[in-house]
């Protein structure tokens, strides 16, 4: 820290004016960080031994001098809950609905307190303005109408009572503690501080009752106020950051004789703004700046605290920050352990299962998929060594090519050979068969000891702090869910209300990551950096909408009413953010502003404080320097895109040269791929990178493998022999071929499931789905076989083969059929996907008034063009003209979707207009100048599996 930050002002004021061997001083500070500081500070400043001062937080000192304790928001909550079952003894309890409902109350009632407001002046504002909302002239209101508006009558009761129950167990809310300090006459309220003097340091936006309580002290010459404001702010009535500063001045102008500041119009200053295309550039820029300009009195403040973890691995390994303190805690809600606790109620949900197989005996299991998506959780991949996780992925693939949906016993024997996994998930599913929130908080606990004990069993447990800090709090808020749903078993009845009592103790807690050090590189959350001062500042996410946020605070009560009753509002919340940002700016000389200019909540805006501080502050101090740079391209005056390309080495060269020339060759769907985009089908086919994601869903390609092998079953049997064809008429289609459908598709199951089609979870539906497919696609060809049919081909690989610049290119397909009617060879491609009419269509000219190149041609019409194409290279006597290619849109009415072709070079010399597109097309792949690029229209970036990696 510099030579001028308020804790040293602090450290120095009570040096002045207090006699610590004789004074007993209690230092009140906002929150409980500043005292760290000012303990360090004395440490510093004093050579000789010395009685340190109280030194506590604004919350306990009105718990201190009200003889309250300041209740836990679970208890209240409780109580609550408890006063509506006596208000509404008739109506049942739903702790998920009002468990929300009276945490809202909570918050409101303390605000009320906090402000001194009349609460019964407030409910009944409240009330009239909810009667307003439904008032209707002609109707009256309806039973639901009716119980809405009684809740809003009922709100006063809820915080009368509440209170009458607090105060008789002698506890309170922060709100009602600080109301209760605020009404007490002078005398007793002085009588409570038992001769100590106050200090009162560093606040900014106190609430009525706060500055009751403080006035009242200061009146009487038993507290003293040190504020940390700075002239600009607080001189400009425009400026948000000074608005308390100034009600403060002209109800109490005695306080700021000491409290005002004037860094921000006479110190120097050097500000970066770093405009970045990310949150991963953001933090890529942070680190690129500690690594060049180091600094050893540094802090780094995230307006957006979700970058806690990102940032923690940009740090540099270097001398100056080797002493770190972390003083925000990471949200036990966003660590890997809780992810796992999230899923384990979501598992506890299903029970176990009985299902008959082929031969009649039940079998009785558990439904795979939330185990499968478990072990898919990060946590899991730490907890199991690769030896024991290859082991579970062998059963894996096992049961997955078997299509099992239904974890059994034998399921569950197979996986012994993995003892760890095999005792992790039988922990699992234990909670399936517990009938009481105890009992279900007890496996829980088992669960969290199981994965204790495996960290400690891993060689490397001293990396495995972090988890196990996040094991140590998990079992705290268990332990205390097990107190809760002991106490108060006439609410916590079943399964459901445990996981909402988690989620609300889980919301608040965190993960403490500091260590004691005040010197070094400090991180840390907005709210954290009231009352301290660093040399150099990194503040990250200076976005509109993050600060200040945006964000709407829920409460029961209209803003009009908040207003009307002096309640903060809208205005007061940006103030206070405003003020936070421009403290931060008082003392530090070397400033770094980062945000990211792709954030989707504020649409890559910068925060309003940047705009205010270049057009507002600049022009009044001009020992400021303001930069702006757009990252990774330094400066410049627009952000250049970096395009992610992948070269052809000589490597690459051999691997496509390989794919192309091998008998399989390029399949039309790769060629598509190409022709949409180069990088994917670099990515897809040449480096082989898969998609192994699990989804519970059958994929669309089991679904329609089904399909076409139950359609191929149903016209196998006459395919022609010895030479000879079948003539498929309407009788023979009836009465032979349409009554076979079912077994066809038990057997085109059979085939792809061997388990069996799953008859519960998203899968129930796709057999109804298939069903109506199937029977689809029976009564279009029932009126089609009018005109009778024979069967050529089923399943037919199709191949052709190019010369390119000395490179042999195969290309290669699959025809799902291939018959002929009316004289016409028909290359049929099944689809149970999305089809359209202009998927099917070559048009003379491209979108651009341009000749139709391959690049301009429907993904689906360029399949069945090149099916066209590979065809008459194997029959090269037959004419091009009697060959017809169509798509079977199996979800649709329509069902036929042919070919239709307006360009004219396709009509009339169709294999030479080919083989000219695919030459060009080919060339362009086996050129080694010429890379892999992103596609340049970035629609179908939405849906791709590489977008993460592409980034696009």
């Amino acid at each position: 820290m510099n030579k001028s930050t308020f804790i040293e002002r602090v450290a120095s004021h009570i040096k002045a004016h207090y006699d610590l061997r004789h004074d007993e001083l209690t230092v009140v500070f906002p929150n409980k960080r500043a005292a760290f500081y000012l303990r360090s500070e004395f440490k510093r400043q004093c050579d000789n031994t010395i009685w340190l001062p109280q030194i506590l937080s604004i919350q306990e000192a009105v718990e201190q001098w009200s003889g309250m304790r300041l209740a836990d928001n679970i208890d209240v909550l409780f109580e609550l809950i408890d006063i509506n079952a006596q208000l509404y003894p008739d109506t049942s309890c739903d702790l998920l609905l009002f468990g929300s409902q009276a945490a809202q109350m909570a918050s409101d009632f303390d605000e009320i307190d906090q402000y001194d407001a009349d609460a019964a002046h407030v409910f009944s504002y409240v009330e009239a303005h909810k009667k307003l909302e439904i008032w209707n002239l002609d109707e009256h209101l309806t039973e639901k109408e009716n119980h809405y508006l009684q809740f809003f009558a009922s709100l006063i009761r809820y915080y009368t009572v509440l209170k009458e129950r607090l105060e008789s167990m002698g506890k309170g809310y922060y709100g009602m503690i600080t109301k209760h300090l605020a009404h007490l006459d002078e005398t007793t309220l002085i009588s409570r501080l038992k001769g100590r003097k106050i200090l009162l340091a560093g606040f900014n936006a106190l609430t009525t009752t706060e500055e009751a309580i403080i006035d009242k002290l200061v009146k009487n010459g038993r507290a003293t106020v040190l504020f940390d404001f700075d002239r600009y702010y607080v001189e400009d009535e425009r400026n948000e950051a000074g608005m308390f500063a100034r009600r403060y001045q002209k109800n109490h102008p005695d306080w700021l004789e000491q409290g005002i500041q004037d860094k921000l119009l006479k110190d120097e200053k050097h500000i970066r703004i770093i405009n970045a295309n990310g949150n991963t550039l953001q933090v890529k820029a942070l680190q690129n700046t500690l690594a060049t300009n180091p600094s050893k009195q540094c802090a780094v403040v995230l307006a957006d605290e979700n970058l806690l973890i990102p940032v923690l691995n940009a740090i540099p390994d270097s001398d100056p920050y080797q002493s770190l303190m972390v003083s925000m805690g990471y949200p036990l809600q966003q660590a890997a352990l809780s992810h796992l606790i999230t899923a384990f109620f979501g598992l506890r949900r299903n029970k176990k299962i009985i299902r008959k197989r082929e031969t009649g005996t039940p079998v009785e299991g558990w439904y795979v998929w939330p185990i499968y998506r478990i072990m898919d959780l990060e946590i899991v991949h730490i907890l199991f060594t690769p030896y024991e996780l290859a082991g579970y992925n062998k059963w894996l693939n096992t049961a997955r090519d078997s299509g099992i949906f239904l974890l059994d016993d034998d399921e569950l024997k197979r996986l012994q050979s993995v003892p760890a996994i095999a005792e992790f998930i039988s922990l699992l599913l234990e909670a399936s068969d517990a009938a009481l929130p105890t009992e279900m908080l007890a496996l829980l606990s088992r669960l969290i000891q199981f994965i204790a004990q495996k960290l400690q069993s891993l060689p490397d447990n001293n990396e495995m702090l972090f988890l196990l800090n996040q094991v140590s709090e998990t079992r705290q808020i268990i332990n205390r869910l097990t107190a809760i749903a002991s106490k108060h078993e006439n609410f916590v009845q079943d399964l459901e209300s445990i996981e909402v009592l988690y989620k609300l103790v889980n919301r608040g807690a965190s993960i403490k990551l500091s260590n004691s050090t005040t010197d070094g590189l400090q991180i840390m959350g907005i709210l954290e950096t009231r009352n301290l001062d660093f040399n150099t500042l990194h503040i990250l996410s200076v976005n509109e909408g993050t600060i200040p946020t945006d964000k709407p605070q829920n409460s029961f009560i209209p803003n009009y009413i908040k207003k009307e009753n002096h309640l903060p509002g809208y205005k007061e919340k940006q103030a206070v953010f405003a003020y936070h940002f421009y403290h931060l700016l008082q003392s530090s000389s070397d400033i770094y502003l980062y945000y990211n200019a792709t954030d989707a909540t504020s649409g890559g805006e910068a925060s309003r404080f940047i705009l205010q501080m270049k057009h507002e502050l600049l022009p009044c101090n001009e020992k400021i320097i303001l930069e702006e740079y757009y990252f990774p391209n330094g400066k410049g005056d627009a952000t250049e895109t970096c395009a992610l390309n992948a070269e052809k080495t000589p490597a690459v060269m051999e691997a496509l040269k390989a794919k192309i020339g091998s008998g399989k060759g390029l399949a039309p769907t790769s060629l598509s791929t190409y022709i949409a985009c180069p990088l994917k089908f670099y990515l897809k086919y040449i480096a082989g990178i898969e998609d192994n994601s699990m989804e519970e869903d059958l994929q669309s390609n089991v679904t329609g493998t089904i399909v076409h092998g139950t359609l191929e079953r149903l016209f196998r049997d006459f395919l022609p022999q010895n030479g000879r064809t079948t003539s498929i008429d309407n009788n023979l289609f009836c009465k032979v071929i349409e009554p076979s459908w079912p077994r066809c598709f038990d057997e085109a199951v059979q085939q792809k499931l061997p388990a069996g089609l799953p008859d519960i979870g998203y899968n129930y539906l796709n057999r109804f789905i298939m069903d109506e497919i199937i029977k689809a696609f029976i009564e279009y060809e029932k009126k089609e076989t009018v005109k009778p049919i024979e069967i050529l081909q089923l399943e037919q690989p199709l191949t052709a083969a190019l010369s390119v610049n000395g490179t042999v290119c195969n290309i290669m397909g699959y025809a799902d059929r291939i018959d002929r009617t009316q004289g016409k060879i028909r290359i049929i491609d099944y689809k149970t996907g999305r089809v359209l009419d202009d998927d099917v269509k070559v048009r003379q000219t491209a979108p651009g008034g341009t000749p139709t190149g391959i690049r301009d041609i429907p993904e689906k019409a360029l399949q069945l063009l090149l099916y066209k194409f590979m065809y008459l290279q194997m029959h090269r006597d037959i004419p091009a003209e009697d060959i017809e290619a169509a798509i079977f849109g199996l979800r649709y009415n329509k069902i036929l979707f042919q070919l239709h072709v307006e360009y004219e070079p396709l009509t009339s010399a169709f294999t030479s207009a080919m083989e000219q597109w695919l030459n060009e097309l080919f060339s362009e792949m086996l050129d080694s100048e010429r890379p892999f690029t992103q596609c340049e229209n970035d629609k179908p970036c939405r849906n791709c599996d590489f977008k993460k990696l592409c980034k696009r």
